[in-house]
């Protein structure tokens, strides 16, 4: 198993930054059975696998088949043109332009949300321990719901429950029971059919694969019924709930594209399946992440949260393009995403032998310095997102400090001449190139309402209990890393004047 029980453990991310400060830039990582892969942080390598070679670095053969095989042929499940031709796709509804329209929406949501939270706070302006990450989850699964897919999940209301969320929630725990078998599930995609990999599933007395089947199942299920909601509305002459109709669902406005294109350019149903699993699972997530870090950080530094405040009052009521332009927002908002992003590492498999420039020279193990690492295909490269946000030599001395002040003066030279391939802020928490997080703008917005109303509305102070964070897929807060995730915090109402 080389390195793999390191890397997939529950605090892989503390491996990643211990191995990323003693050995630098590239690492040799040891693999399935003796099979070599590479930690690399160096942004010239990096532009290289994620832009300028992309063509020839893909998603790796685990993530595809895993992707596949939980979500269908979308985003995850598919490398090359067709991954392309998707992407291209739902490129429009994603931009700032399109996503702007939807503010509103945005703000409504996040305005329930505010009230659900208020009604749990004490009226006395004594402090109630909340646990925020059931209701970011919940809010986090509605903005993307409603506003990507025009389904509501009910997920606001008090104890909301809905099998689709439960159950993309349950995907990496579940995996992770699995792991030391994950090297062998391309293999298995390769050599056999899916009806007769459904057939060993079913016959498995392993009883992680029988969860992990069911997950499947109830994924798809819901997945087929939100698509065609959104296509009979889509193709109906009239809107039966009454929206506008330039801003309606972002899954109505591509159906509808779609249905215009050639058949060759056309996504099957299928793929449309697969397209709102993945977002759902991909944004959920790592959305509400950022909002219970966001607010962590904000309790365990009272001056800046105080500051933070200070700027939303003196700003008035908020509109879209006012809410974007808040200088110490957002500031607090790239500098978590710089220091925390909710993906620490993601995965490129050299599809070809290539060389690999280095804008560091690296010592190899023979002692000899190398500006340039040969690397032969089918290696599997991790991309280390955290260890290039962190780097000492990009960021200076305090780069491991959350230090918002920076962004509100022009970055280090060195900053620029790192040429980071980035998507956002010269960092890598949202990757780049071809596989680059596609909803990255909805985050913005997303993460920015939400903050924005509760600071205003209330104050976030930590508590006694210790806050673990749990590698998967995302890295989340927990206070038994057996357990969901969990972030308590003390919150109080603030006094208006």
């Amino acid at each position: 198993l080389g390195n793999l029980e390191e890397i997939f453990n529950p605090f892989a991310h503390a491996f990643i930054s211990d191995v990323s400060n003693r050995y630098g830039s590239v690492i040799k990582i040891n693999g399935f059975l003796g099979d070599i892969q590479l930690l690399v942080s160096d942004t010239k390598a990096l532009t290289h696998v994620l832009v300028k070679d992309g063509a020839f670095w893909e998603s790796d053969d685990f993530t595809v088949a895993l992707g596949a095989v939980t979500f269908g042929p979308g985003f995850f499940g598919t490398i090359g043109a067709p991954h392309q031709r998707q992407r291209k796709q739902f490129m429009p509804v994603f931009t700032a332009a399109n996503l702007r329209t939807f503010f509103p929406t945005f703000e409504q949501l996040t305005l329930m949300f505010q009230d659900r939270l208020r009604g749990l706070i004490a009226r006395d302006g004594s402090a109630t321990k909340v646990d925020i990450m059931p209701y970011a989850t919940r809010l986090s699964l509605e903005l993307i719901g409603v506003i990507a897919f025009g389904h509501s999940f009910d997920a606001a209301a008090d104890g909301g429950k809905d099998e689709y969320s439960e159950s993309l929630a349950r995907v990496f725990p579940t995996v992770s029971k699995m792991q030391r078998w994950a090297p062998l599930l391309p293999i298995f995609r390769k050599l056999f059919s899916p009806e007769f990999c459904r057939r060993l599933v079913e016959m498995s007395p392993f009883k992680p694969i029988h969860e992990y089947k069911n997950i499947v199942d109830t994924v798809h299920r819901n997945s087929v019924d939100i698509m065609q909601r959104a296509k009979a509305l889509a193709l109906s002459s009239s809107n039966a709930h009454g929206e506008d109709k330039n801003a309606t669902s972002a899954l109505r406005q591509v159906i509808e594209a779609n249905a215009k294109r050639d058949d060759s350019d056309r996504s099957s149903d299928a793929e449309l399946y697969a397209q709102i699993n993945s977002i759902l699972f991909a944004g959920t997530e790592a959305g509400a992440v950022t909002v219970a870090r966001i607010l962590l950080t904000l309790a365990e530094n009272p001056k800046v949260q105080e500051t933070l405040r200070r700027e939303l009052s003196e700003a008035g009521q908020l509109d879209h393009d006012k809410l974007m332009a808040l200088p110490y927002l957002d500031a607090i908002y790239k500098e978590t995403m710089r220091l925390y992003p909710p993906v620490w590492v993601t995965y490129r498999q050299a599809y070809t032998d290539c060389v690999l420039p280095l804008g560091r020279p690296v010592l190899r193990t023979d002692g000899i310095e190398v500006d340039n690492v040969f690397v032969p295909k089918n290696t599997v490269c991790l991309v280390n997102i955290v260890g290039a946000n962190r780097d000492p030599l990009t960021w200076g001395a305090d780069a491991q400090d959350w230090r918002p002040e920076r962004w509100l003066s022009p970055l280090p030279d060195s900053v620029a001449k790192a040429q980071v391939p980035s998507l956002y802020a010269n960092t890598l928490s949202f990757a780049a190139g071809t596989r680059g997080c596609i909803g990255h703008k909805f985050a913005h917005i997303a993460t920015k309402t939400v903050i924005a109303h509760l600071v205003s509305e209330f104050s976030f102070t930590i508590t006694d209990r210790r806050i673990l964070w749990k590698s998967g897929t995302i890295v989340s807060p927990c206070i038994d890393p057996a357990g969901p995730p969990s972030l308590p915090l003390l919150v109080t109402r603030v006094e208006k004047e």
